[in-house]
């Protein structure tokens, strides 16, 4: 809107008092400032020229500079895919170990249990003898006792111990 305005003040109140300036002149004086201004306009079409071929030598530099910070960015993905892959191997053999550490020590507890185990057996078994000992060792210092009472009393302790006893 303000261009439109500022070409119709141009055309219609600048204009007229110009052209009726310059029909007054000389024509050979009109012919030399027409020669003037057509130096003037070639030479700043010349510089324009001149600073829009440096400017597209700028654009050729950012394309050039682009392409190397792409070449650069390519590089950098590939070295941190490798880094990352070296550290996924890495936290993978370290899995495997803890995992192989933790497995042994399963092993080694579930052996210690077994041994556990055996130990409670032989015990078991060293308790069966001693009462096996003793109620005989009773039966003959008292020959007269019931064998029937001893029995019960014997099954009691037993079912106390839960003693599975071979008849």
């Amino acid at each position: 809107i303000v261009w439109g305005f500022l070409g119709l003040l141009m055309v219609y109140i600048i204009h007229p008092p110009v052209v009726k300036l310059v029909g007054r002149w000389n024509p050979e004086v009109v012919s030399i400032i027409t020669f003037l201004v057509t130096i003037c306009i070639a030479y700043d079409f010349a510089n324009s020229f001149r600073e829009a071929m440096d400017l597209r030598g700028l654009i050729t530099q950012a394309q050039e500079l682009k392409e190397r910070i792409e070449e650069s960015l390519a590089e950098k993905r590939d070295e941190l895919e490798q880094r990352m892959d070296d550290m996924r191997e890495t936290r993978k053999e370290q899995f495997e170990q803890r995992l192989e550490l933790i497995e042994q020590k399963i092993a080694d507890a579930r052996e210690q249990r077994l041994d556990n185990l055996a130990e409670m057996e032989d015990t078991l078994e060293q308790l069966k003898e001693r009462l096996e000992q003793k109620s005989q060792s009773l039966l003959r210092s008292n020959p007269y006792a019931s064998f029937h009472k001893l029995e019960i009393e014997t099954e009691e302790i037993r079912k106390h111990l839960h003693i599975k006893w071979k008849k």
